[in-house]
């Protein structure tokens, strides 16, 4: 991650050189994300999702976009950091 958003939207880099990390992706992940980016071009500072107007989403409209997604599958509640402890999950069980 180079770059977040802070409160009210705000750009800022990470708080510290170990907040900067690059994520591998299988390939089929980039393979969707570059079709979607296709049909949705990114906003005008770069941002993959950001809000009709181009700025990103802060902590508070992804948590929504999350939780309406989580009760429309009917699925357990979940939070954006199980998300981090599934993925080291995945990483400890591929060896």
């Amino acid at each position: 991650m180079s770059r977040l958003v802070g409160k009210g939207c705000v750009e800022r880099p990470p708080k510290s050189a170990a907040g900067v990390r690059t994520v591998p992706v299988a390939q089929w992940v980039l393979d969707v994300l570059a079709a979607w980016l296709r049909d949705n071009p990114a906003g005008p500072v770069g941002w993959v999702w950001a809000r009709g107007d181009g700025r990103p989403h802060d902590r508070s409209s992804a948590n929504f976009a999350l939780q309406s997604t989580v009760r429309r599958v009917g699925v357990r509640k979940v939070q954006w950091h199980d998300f981090r402890h599934f993925y080291a999950s995945a990483l400890i069980a591929g060896g």
